[in-house]
């Protein structure tokens, strides 16, 4: 008989009366039953618009008011204060299809339920009518190389996840010191110990506008971006790159484009660093085309890629 575990909804906000409603009338709207709906008000100062949103779902839902510590703080009261099995992030902002859930929990069954299982979801992009979208796809392979996928520059929604609670007890909260990777960093962090498997069906549209973080902070969004894939870029070329069907050096050439074409200079110097180091026979090449010039060694990869294939 499938088993029914219960489902954590959180939806953080600040200032965010606009679209609240709309966030979670479509977690009120899951199929599948044994869920609960957490929101946070992260310390919103709209003169009580935010609050009255959230108040006027009376019991339905589950609410938290806060002082303001930004969206990794909200997430951390949400997971101390859950009692769900499971822990299903949606940002205030974005809807959920009404299978979301269902859809996941049917693929835990179809696995076993085993407890070391983050079951992810493709999304679709809309920015005014949530039927007017663009399909984000995912490789079907990624959980061979799921590291190698999320250091590369990756598609995965956050909102599109369903995460035991134990991966928190595990592998610890979100990082409050982040203000706009705390995702990745959580789930390049859990990626570790837990294994991502994939559901290839549209279970999250995310809403594109000019208010959310990675638009309206910009340069801590960079900065935070370019420390974050050095650390990915170290940690993925310690580990076994099998997975990825490439050799260590290729997998360093591939996170470069991949930082070079994010505008993450920095950590594309990095990754060709470390290129030399996997691929000791092109060290003066690197150097001289890579380090020094990336931009031009990214140019002609193809060149460079041949040299790595003979190392």
């Amino acid at each position: 008989m499938p088993l029914s575990p219960k489902v954590s909804i959180v939806i953080p906000v600040y200032n965010g009366s606009n679209y609240l409603a709309e966030a979670i009338e479509s977690a009120l709207n899951q199929t599948y039953e044994n869920i609960e709906i957490l929101v946070v008000n992260d310390g919103s100062n709209d003169d009580g618009a935010t609050e009255s949103v959230a108040l006027g779902y009376g019991s339905r839902i589950r609410y938290f008011h806060k002082a303001n510590g930004r969206v990794a703080s909200a997430l951390n009261h949400a997971i101390r204060a859950m009692e769900g099995e499971y822990f299903s992030w949606l940002s205030h902002d974005d809807l959920y299809e009404p299978e979301k859930v269902a859809r996941q929990i049917a693929c835990l069954n179809d696995l076993g339920m085993p407890g070391d299982v983050v079951v992810f979801s493709l999304s679709a992009a809309f920015s005014g009518d949530p039927s007017n979208c663009q399909v984000i796809d995912i490789p079907r392979d990624v959980s061979r190389a799921f590291r190698f996928y999320l250091a590369s520059g990756n598609s995965l929604h956050g909102c599109s996840l369903l995460i035991p609670k134990t991966a928190f007890e595990t592998c610890g909260l979100f990082d409050e010191s982040l203000r706009t990777i705390q995702d990745y960093e959580m789930w390049f962090r859990i990626s570790e110990r837990y294994k991502f498997v994939g559901v290839y069906e549209v279970l999250v549209k995310g809403r594109l506008h000019e208010a959310q973080g990675s638009v309206s902070m910009k340069s801590t969004a960079r900065l935070e971006n370019e420390s974050l894939a050095r650390a990915m870029t170290d940690a993925v070329l310690n580990e076994d790159v099998s997975g990825t069907g490439m050799t260590a050096g290729e997998v360093a050439l591939r996170l470069a484009q991949s930082y070079y074409r994010r505008g993450l200079p920095g950590a594309a110097r990095h990754a060709l660093t470390e290129l030399s180091t996997k691929s000791p026979s092109i060290p003066a090449f690197v150097q001289a085309a890579g380090v020094a010039l990336y931009g031009e060694a990214l140019n002609c990869a193809r060149v460079i890629r041949s040299h790595v294939r003979r190392a």
